[in-house]
């Protein structure tokens, strides 16, 4: 298609748009003024209707017996009145009146209708109608609607008040159209617009064949200048007759043609310094992920070899306390323990803090009782508050459904609050507060944690939640730690979809608030809550006579040590420092529980040497409980989805251990009786 004709076309499109756009906004003034004004002609009507009608004579009619309406005197007066107006006025509306019952409700009165309903409620379900008669009502001035909908069909309508000789107003005269009888008003009108665009088409045809002509030669030339451009072909464009518009169109196509050329050079440049770029972005790459590699090595390598001897520290002084009977003795091994503690608390807060980073901490979810778990950390801590002579309690101002959340997750970040409240009050309490709140109905559960220790400046609550931070620091510090337990608690309580809140006055105390999500009722009865009892001794926690013979692979003489005190005459135990070595005795003896080191001397590490013991018909159901430092994200479930059944990370204590032994025989012996 020829320029000139797409020209032409786009023109008379245009030119149409254009009117068309204008008509409809003429028609929509028209019809607009066509309803106004037929709204005024019913107003007027009502208005000399109703000055006909005696409000005292109207107020003698009850309109709410309609078994006695049409039979009252007052009612066929006022009726024959109405009609003879109707008639004589020769109107093609109906006239009738209505009684305002409430803001809500009118009843109908006197009708003009063939088939009156004289008495019948009106229900005011048009806004329009209702604002419109109440208006009346309080003005008692004749007024008219727009064009509004009820449950009769359209209407605009011309309302007049009938007032008595008090003044009041008792009820109104209304007359009405159906809308469709102003549309067909304005239908006949709309006619006349349709004539005059018949009649402008062949104009507009003509006109934009005259422009189409005019404007498109010299754009055509351009196009095809422009077109040799787009090929290569860079010849100055010129010789090209146009003014206004067209002409700065060609002055900028010479300047396009400059700036394609001198952009052409820059292009190639880019395109080397981004070739040396993404070289050295693929050798920066390469070298991140090697140091995050190295990094997690690291990691990994620190968490073991800090749990390795900590097993010994904890594990001998955890005997010692236990045998020994000298106070001051006794005193001296809680210390160990405690440091002990200390130090283990600071090494998970590292490594917490070092998954939180990566964003790989997992959340699994589950229904969790807040005040079972306030009551574990009252247990936990209550030892502690009572060596500063602090008065640590639990108070349940009103106690939630169960929360959604991780419970390893929620002990962590109530016990880090706790233990935070206790190292930071001198003297007074520590108040444990459970409740339920809802925010933007959601309801949470609540815990609060109130102090009455040091307090926090407010200009310092800002970056409590900061990595590595305190009130005190430096050669200053007041206080042991890290400064990792409150971020460490943030991140917890925003992974389970929680708030945390503070508020503080110095040498005053703090108050910490967290908030979690409660389930729902119905996503309660999808879910079997699990329930645990407070500070419960179970009967597999506690030694068992004789239960066949149990091979220890380890190659830490202090872990070795350590679990032949742990286990004393309670149960049979052999041991080795290799994998090699395992499988032979495994051979040779009948055991009834294999505890695995996982970091062994030797070819072979422990979870390969636990898969080939797995493969020896007899000790297929034999239970592999895997005794590792290995306590990173991820390494629990990496072991057990092998040939290991039960999982311990390094350091444990003596009740751990029992425990978990006396669970891995029961195991096997149920799967054996089956």
């Amino acid at each position: 298609m020829k320029i000139w004709v797409k020209i032409a076309l786009l023109v008379f499109i245009v030119t149409n748009v254009v009117l068309e756009i204008v008509l409809f906004f003429v028609k929509n003034e028209i019809t607009k003024e066509y309803t106004r004004l037929e709204g005024r002609n019913l107003q007027t009507l009502a208005s000399s209707i109703s000055t006909s009608i005696d409000g005292e004579y109207f107020k003698m009619v009850d309109f709410s017996d309609t078994s006695k309406v049409y039979n009252n005197q007052h009612y066929q007066h006022l009726q024959s009145s109405l009609k003879k107006i109707k008639k004589k006025l020769n109107l093609p509306q109906e006239i009738y009146t209505l009684s305002m019952i409430d803001s809500d409700h009118a009843i109908f009165g006197i009708m003009t209708n063939e088939v009156p309903f004289s008495g019948d409620t009106l229900e005011l379900k048009s806004d329009v109608a209702k604002k419109c008669l109440l208006q009346v009502y309080e003005t008692k001035k004749s007024m008219h609607t727009g064009i509004y909908e009820d449950q009769y069909g359209m209407w605009i309508t011309g309302i007049a008040p009938i007032i008595d000789n008090d003044g009041n107003v008792v009820g109104v005269v209304q007359a009405d159209h159906k809308s469709s009888y102003v549309q067909a008003k304005i239908d006949e009108n709309n006619k006349y617009f349709l004539y005059f665009r018949i009649i402008l088409i062949p104009f507009l045809i003509l006109i934009s064949i005259i422009a189409s002509k005019f404007i498109s030669k010299p754009i055509t030339q351009l196009t095809k200048a422009i077109d040799n451009i787009s090929k290569g072909n860079y010849k100055k464009v010129k010789n090209i007759k146009a003014t206004g518009e067209l002409k700065l169109l060609v002055n900028s196509t010479n300047r396009m043609r400059e700036t394609i050329l001198e952009q052409q050079e820059k292009i190639q440049e880019n395109i080397r310094e981004l070739t040396d770029s993404n070289e050295k972005l693929k050798t920066a790459k390469e070298k991140a992920e090697e140091i995050n590699r190295l990094k997690s090595n690291f990691l990994a390598n620190m968490s073991h070899e800090l749990r390795t001897p900590l097993v010994g520290i904890l594990g001998f002084a955890e005997i010692i306390e236990e045998e020994i009977e000298d106070p001051e003795l006794k005193k001296l091994t809680g210390f160990i323990l405690e440091d002990q503690q200390r130090l283990l608390n600071t090494v998970d807060s590292i490594l917490d803090l070092s998954v939180i980073e990566a964003n790989k901490k997992e959340v699994n979810y589950e229904p969790v009782n807040l005040v079972e778990k306030a009551n574990n950390t009252f247990i936990r801590y209550k030892k502690a508050a009572d060596k500063k002579n602090l008065d640590l309690s639990v108070s349940i101002k009103k106690q939630p459904d169960p929360i959604k959340a991780d419970r390893k997750l929620l002990a962590q970040v109530l016990n880090n609050l706790v233990d935070n409240a206790i190292k930071f009050t001198k003297q007074g309490e520590v108040k444990i507060v459970i409740d339920e709140k809802e925010i933007n109905d959601i309801k949470y559960g609540v815990v609060r944690i109130i102090d009455t220790g040091i307090g926090i400046p407010q200009d310092c609550i800002n970056f409590i939640f900061e990595e590595f931070r305190q009130l005190s620091e430096g050669l200053s510090r007041n206080f042991e730690g890290v400064g990792l337990g409150l971020t460490i608690t943030k991140n917890f309580v925003e992974l389970m979809n929680g708030r945390i809140e503070v508020k503080s006055k110095v040498d005053k105390g703090s108050e910490f608030c967290v908030m979690f999500p409660v389930y729902k009722k119905s996503e309660l009865n999808l879910i079997k809550e699990k329930t645990q009892k407070i500070n419960e001794i179970k009967e597999s926690d506690k030694p068992r006579q004789n239960n066949g013979k149990i091979l220890l692979v380890e190659d830490n003489d202090s872990s070795i040590e350590l679990i032949k005190k742990f286990l004393g005459n309670n149960y049979q135990l052999d041991f080795c420092s290799d994998g090699e070595t395992a499988i032979l005795k495994v051979k040779e003896k009948a055991y009834s529980l294999i505890i695995m080191d996982i970091k062994l001397e030797g070819k072979l590490n422990g979870l390969e040497t636990a898969k080939k013991i797995s493969e020896i018909d007899n000790y297929k159901n034999i239970p592999i409980v895997a005794l590792t430092a290995y306590a990173m994200k991820g390494d629990e479930k990496k072991i057990l989805s092998g040939a290991c059944t039960q999982y311990i990370s390094k350091p444990f204590n003596k009740q751990t251990l029992i425990s978990t032994i006396n669970t891995a025989l029961e195991c096997s012996a149920n799967k054996t009786n089956q």
